[in-house]
């Protein structure tokens, strides 16, 4: 695949691209859906940080989406919480 031979790339993919498929040497993963739970998310953000490898991970959240984090804590997975403030209304 010309694409994990490319020095500098993104992919923007759903779920369906980390089933079965190596990219190697990813840097980031992010995430702009909550998965559907715990397993998911160690699951995607697993395709960075591999081997000797570091790798970084971000995951957005609706407000309505905050339990999300009691279920990392429970798995003893804390991330560190960065809270996004609304600064102009786009929609209208």
């Amino acid at each position: 695949m010309e694409f994990t031979q490319k020095k500098h790339a993104y992919l923007v993919a759903t779920d369906i691209a980390s089933r079965g498929m190596d990219f190697p040497a990813v840097n980031w993963v992010i995430q702009l859906d909550c998965p559907e739970d715990v397993q998911t998310y160690l699951h995607r953000i697993g395709r960075t940080a591999r081997y000797r490898d570091k790798g970084s991970s971000m995951l957005f959240l609706d407000p309505s989406e905050k339990i999300f984090l009691d279920e990392l804590k429970l798995r003893s997975v804390e991330p560190k919480q960065l809270h996004a403030r609304k600064l102009e209304d786009i929609s209208g």
